[in-house]
């Protein structure tokens, strides 16, 4: 064994970590001692409040254990500024450093919270968070930028919610920091990277976490450039009992990540069920219109079965007959009789004429009619040799809709072709040749 080895101190962690709890135990500078801060966290679990406390430099964790808590730690929040007395020692199980305290005092409003309404304050009077302003959303938007964090839960539950709701969308990731120094000029360069492309939809996002974490969401030039956007902007930050100035200034406030892409994404089933009922009312108002023209046909059928050349013919015959009858028995000349025939004569032809035009109008009409209706028809439509492409019953109306190895189905005028794409080309037509 070489010297070196001899002289190395090998302990284990439990050793160690007990062992730096000790030395914290014993220096007295770290007994009944007072720290002044901010709250950027505060829980309260079994009894016991959890509660994070900040400057503008660091952080440190505090726990106050039940029987120490008064009604004024109680009504403690986020951005407070208060003084908590205690000792600090060493959480064994993680390692880490924090507070026990034994009292708490409320010390006034926080700088950090006190900047926070500032902010509020003087956008609200400029009139940015007015209703007014707001922009509304496309309902079938095509194109989402999400200004998150990349490969963070907050995207992937996006990502999920857009593909279950309405795969139609295409998700742009503009990904960029969302806590910490430099987060604030990270999302403001992907925000106006975003608005350049000239997308359907912006939304701002991330997952839950402190009051401390979300303060680049509370940046005064996010904001100003927020309301700016000639492109709508949903924010989905943290959960939904936090708030941030990007909350207000935005078009539409989500509670969450997920609900941001819920409140502006149509769901693709309800779409379908859309789709039926729509088309469930074109059949019903086309085959009223069939009825409609149907009966008008029939009672016109009655009104020439009526009125038809046989019985205007047989109403002339006996009129003929009257009137030779009134001409024998009152002498008339067979002259003026003459003249009286060729009259009736001539009503006749006129009589045929006037109702062969009728008839041949009317069967236009008929012909004319029956063409629309076979036009509406999918079916016609599909016999010209055009074809219907669906995946998982959803039309296919582009070739970025679908990838290389998917089945689809190709609906004909005759059947559905089971397929699966082996390749895909842009069509390079132009001009519609």
């Amino acid at each position: 064994m070489s010297k070196q080895q001899e002289n190395e101190k090998i302990v284990t962690v439990y050793a160690l970590t007990q062992y730096i709890r000790l030395k914290f135990e014993k220096d007295h500078l770290l007994k009944n001692i007072a720290v002044i801060g901010e709250i950027a966290d505060i829980n309260a679990r079994s009894g016991n409040y959890y509660i994070k406390l900040k400057d503008s430099f660091a952080v440190i964790s505090c726990i106050i254990f039940s029987q120490y808590i008064t009604p004024e730690i109680q009504q403690m929040k986020i951005g407070d500024a208060i003084k908590i007395k205690g000792d600090i020692s060493v959480y064994i199980k993680n390692g880490t450093y924090q507070m026990y305290g034994f009292d708490a005092v409320s010390d006034g409003i926080g700088d950090i919270y006190q900047q926070f309404e500032q902010v509020k304050k003087r956008l609200s009077g400029e009139g940015l968070f007015d209703p007014k302003r707001k922009k509304g959303f496309p309902e079938f938007p095509r194109k989402i930028a999400l200004v998150t964090a990349s490969n963070s839960a907050a995207l992937q539950d996006m990502l999920i919610t857009m593909q279950k709701r309405y795969p139609l969308a295409t998700p742009i990731l503009y990904g960029c920091i969302v806590q910490g120094a430099k987060a604030e000029a990270e999302i403001l360069k992907q925000l106006k990277l975003a608005e350049k492309a000239k997308v359907d939809v912006v939304v701002l996002a991330r997952g839950g976490g402190s009051y401390e974490d979300l303060q680049a969401f509370n940046s005064e030039a996010i904001a100003r450039y927020i309301s700016e956007m000639t492109t709508p902007v949903v924010t989905g930050i943290g959960h939904e009992i936090d708030v941030t100035i990007a909350d207000f200034v935005a078009d539409l406030r989500a509670a969450t990540p997920t609900a941001a892409i819920e409140a502006i994404t149509p769901d693709k089933v309800e779409l379908r069920k859309q789709i039926m009922r729509i088309e469930a009312i074109l059949i019903t108002k086309i085959q009223q219109k069939i009825a409609r023209d149907a009966k008008k046909l029939e009672e016109s059928a009655v009104r020439l079965q009526n009125r038809g050349p046989k019985q205007l013919l047989q109403h002339d015959q006996n009129l003929l007959i009257h009137l030779i009858q009134r001409f024998q028995n009152q002498g008339i000349s067979q002259k003026l009789f003459h003249m009286k025939y060729l009259e009736i004569q001539q009503q006749n032809k006129n009589i045929f004429r006037h109702t062969a035009i009728i008839i041949s109008s009317k069967k236009r009409e008929m012909e004319l009619l029956q063409k629309r209706l076979e036009l509406l028809s999918p079916l016609e439509v599909l016999k010209r040799g055009y074809a219907i492409i669906q995946k998982d019953e959803l039309l296919i109306t582009s070739i970025e809709n679908t990838n290389i190895g998917e089945s689809v189905d190709i609906v004909l005028h005759d059947g559905i072709l089971a397929c699966r794409i082996e390749n895909k080309k842009k069509n390079q037509l132009k001009g519609g040749k």
